[in-house]
């Protein structure tokens, strides 16, 4: 189970539940996390959706940030 808090940020943005779960459980806490590994990656994370992947590409954007390389990769 994951710690209070642990997702505030993406419930921020809207995130769905099972999508937030992959993040917390990837170790992604923030937008830097996020940024150090590929977008390809997160996409295969169980739980994740076309439309948690817009919201992510928007708010990494918003941010001035990228997704990392194709040879990061998220773990769950």
């Amino acid at each position: 189970m994951t710690a209070v808090n642990d997702d505030a940020l993406w419930l921020s943005f809207g995130i769905a539940a099972p999508a937030r779960r992959a993040l917390v459980g990837a170790g992604l806490f923030t937008l830097a996390h996020v940024a150090r590994v590929s977008r390809e990656s997160i996409a295969e994370l169980h739980g994740m959706g076309p439309s948690t992947l817009v919201i992510l590409d928007r708010e990494l954007a918003s941010a001035g940030k990228s997704y990392g390389s194709k040879a990061a990769r998220a773990t769950q």
